[in-house]
């Protein structure tokens, strides 16, 4: 029987991807090989980012809305490795990249929790921070969504603010000594340390980039770009130096995540679109 997938995880290093159903079933596959690792039930409730892989590719982390708050789970077996429940509306798990022992998780309450990956234990608590992106030179991209901000900085040390202008921050991601930020319909990029504004987009009013990564061996940014009337969603070409859009394909998936290195992306059907072509290279049979 075909399944209904609703998440897609990959781990930081792209070797393995983890699908999840509507709630609580989670396939993980190892990309190399395209063989399933495991199949189990965990706490996992639709919507928001719940669920992810840790930095160590050990666990599968796996977030409920209210009651069990966050799991996780041995990758190869599903067994309960440690669980935390005292965050609640938990909406987004994110591993950190400039700090491989942690993870980002933020509430809909509470703002956002630090976490330490080996046992769920908390670390610290950002109120107000409903989203964090940071990368592996210690850069931190947080978004206030109570002040309608966002805040820039370097190793815990503020850099600056930028105003929102439409409190809606889909997603960001760094390109060097910049970042970009997909704001409502409108893209942003910014320089890293002073935070000038270098240049801006506006896409029509129906379209919004929900997803962004950057492709460092061919020097370009790709995204998936989605008709929030239609539904229809596209894969895109971003140019990091002008911001210039081109269409690559449309995407006909519930759910995609692309590969971190850029090179590729992964849909809920399971299949994998090499990002520079546009050209399905291969399909997991997900069950």
């Amino acid at each position: 029987m075909k399944k209904t997938i609703r998440h897609i995880a990959i781990d930081n290093n792209d070797k393995f991807v983890a699908f999840g159903e509507f709630k609580s079933m989670v396939y993980v596959y190892e990309l190399l090989v395209m063989k399933q690792v495991s199949a189990f039930k965990t706490n996992l409730d639709f919507g928001g980012t719940r669920l992810s892989i840790s930095n160590d590719n050990k666990n599968i982390l796996a977030g409920a809305y209210n009651k069990y708050g966050i799991s996780a789970y041995d990758i190869n077996n599903g067994l309960l490795i440690w669980q935390n429940k005292t965050i609640k509306q938990l909406q987004i798990i994110k591993p950190s990249v400039k700090n491989s022992e942690h993870i980002y998780v933020s509430s809909e309450k509470d703002g956002t929790f630090l976490l330490k990956e080996k046992t769920g234990e908390i670390i610290s608590k950002l109120l107000g921070v409903s989203k964090i992106w940071d990368d592996i030179d210690g850069h931190e991209v947080m978004f206030h969504i109570n002040k309608g901000k966002i805040i820039v900085s370097l190793n815990s040390n503020i850099l600056g603010e930028i105003r929102s202008g439409t409190n809606l921050v889909f997603d960001i991601c760094f390109i060097g000594k910049r970042f970009l930020i997909a704001e409502g319909n409108q893209l942003h990029c910014y320089n890293k340390l002073n935070l000038d504004q270098v240049w801006s987009v506006e896409l029509s009013s129906d379209e919004m980039i929900l997803n962004l990564v950057y492709d460092k061996e061919n020097l370009v940014v790709y995204g998936v770009r989605t008709n929030i009337k239609t539904g229809k969603r596209s894969l895109i070409n971003i140019n990091p130096e002008t911001g210039e859009i081109s269409m690559i394909r449309e995407v006909e998936a519930n759910a995609v995540q692309f590969f971190n290195s850029g090179r590729s992306i992964i849909t809920s059907s399971g299949e994998i679109i090499e990002t520079k072509t546009g050209n399905i290279v291969s399909v997991i049979n997900i069950s």
